[in-house]
């Protein structure tokens, strides 16, 4: 942890979270160098095993050393999206936070755009810009969000896949901002806390949004500054661009259900299980069995199982060391086992 010491006071902290993605991180860095504002350093947590990644790294630290500090992060385990910036934001000095994805990149002025609306609106807790794909730039991935348990969909981004055009350009209250681009400040996150760590990854930013919320802190979607996000356009043959391996059904399902179950009444409990779990469970289970796909089936019912047990206890805010530490080992060996896979089916492709 050498590189904890000494730590340059700056004005916002960026926080990268790296997982066999050093080559799109690269890119976000370069358009990171060219941002007009400069008041700030990157701290970078690769949760990627082994040290390849940490590697490359380290030289990206020396490539970029004359525009700004990089400050790295090796954790023993992978802490997932939420522990990754929880460990980030306790060691930063900032006032000002950017949660920010390796695989995106800003515009110049980002940054300045961004940092002065904050510091002229004392009453809003969280910001996102708007954000465009990279390969589709006329296109809009995220123009804010709506969120809504009774609802049939329950989360989604407004203006997905939309052509973006004057009616995105509105600075307006939103459900959340997106973990991708997400501005916060110190005071926030000390009112507050950190994210909720059992989370792990999905989910833990709208929680985090919705305790601000909570807190009397508005949300907001921010068009004057934009930045671009490598994903695939969604469509019908990504499976709506989400969850294509067994892993991201685990975390996607049980993280809405503990999140439900933290926050929302009775009936809206009711009204979200009856409206979209069930039916989300039904259709994920049917696609598993009919495509053969064994570790789907296997990760819905536990991910519904766990969902329960760990929703049940984070309602009245009771404590979930040991239900955490499990689960951290069970995604862990989840991660492993996957990537076990991955190798068989590489060797089993260049054989062929």
């Amino acid at each position: 942890m050498k590189d904890l010491t000494n730590i340059k006071n700056k004005e916002l902290t960026i926080i990268l979270i790296n997982y066999k993605s050093h080559d799109l991180l690269r890119e976000c860095l370069n358009s990171l160098k060219r941002q007009t504002y400069k008041n700030f350093n990157v701290f970078i947590v690769d949760n990627t095993p082994g040290n390849y990644e940490y590697y490359k790294l380290e030289k990206y630290k020396k490539k970029f050393k004359q525009f700004f500090e990089i400050y790295l992060f090796k954790p023993k385990l992978n802490l997932g999206f939420a522990g990754g910036n929880n460990l980030a934001i306790k060691n930063s000095n900032s006032y000002f936070i950017l949660l920010l994805n390796c695989d995106t990149e800003l515009e110049s002025n980002t940054l300045e755009k961004c940092i002065s609306f904050l510091k002229e609106n004392s009453d809003v807790g969280m910001l996102s810009p708007k954000i465009l794909y990279f390969k589709k730039k006329n296109l809009i991935w995220y123009a804010g969000a709506y969120l809504n348990p009774r609802s049939i969909y329950f989360s989604y981004h407004i203006g997905l896949n939309q052509k973006n055009d004057d009616k995105y350009n509105v600075i307006t209250e939103t459900s959340y901002a997106c973990g991708a681009a997400l501005f916060t400040k110190r005071e926030i996150i000390e009112k507050i806390g950190l994210m909720d760590e059992i989370f792990f990854m999905y989910v833990e930013e709208t929680d985090w949004n919705y305790r601000v919320k909570k807190a009397g802190y508005k949300i907001i979607y921010f068009p004057e500054a934009v930045i671009y996000h490598k994903v695939d356009v969604i469509n019908k043959y990504n499976r709506l661009g989400f969850r294509d391996n067994p892993f991201q059904i685990y975390l996607y399902n049980r993280n809405k259900i503990i999140f439900t179950m933290k926050h929302f009444s009775l009936i809206d409990i009711i009204s979200f299980f009856l409206k979209f779990q069930f039916r989300t469970n039904f259709f994920e289970i049917f696609w598993a069995i009919i495509n053969n796909k064994s570790n789907f089936f296997l990760a819905q019912i536990r991910s519904t199982i766990m969902g329960l047990t760990i929703g049940i206890r984070r309602r009245p805010n009771r404590n979930c060391r040991k239900l955490l530490k499990a689960e951290m080992n069970y995604l862990n060996k989840f991660i492993k086992s996957l990537q076990v896979l991955e190798k068989k089916v590489i060797i089993y492709y260049k054989r062929i």
